[in-house]
């Protein structure tokens, strides 16, 4: 169950449908109802939470992403006459 206001989640499903996120049966009918299938509920809210955490001036889950930490060992070149 979507616990918010109408309009936050009427702007989700557009934004989402945009997107080509949601699957064939989420669909608008009769200009103003949405049917949403359980396995886009899910989807559609974290759309709302994401946009909740960027109003409170969080950063959003895109922009937290883990660096990749890469070590360079660096080993001494062989001598010229071939011993090290």
């Amino acid at each position: 169950m979507l616990v918010s206001d109408m309009s936050s989640i009427r702007n989700a499903l557009e934004v989402l449908r945009d997107r080509h996120e949601l699957s064939a049966e989420t669909f608008l009918f009769a200009d103003r109802s949405w049917r949403i299938t359980p396995s886009d509920v899910q989807k559609v809210q974290s759309y709302l939470e994401q946009v909740q955490d960027q109003k409170n001036g969080e950063k959003s889950v895109i922009e937290r992403r883990i660096r990749r930490v890469v070590k360079h060992h660096v080993t001494q070149p062989a001598d010229q006459d071939g011993q090290s």
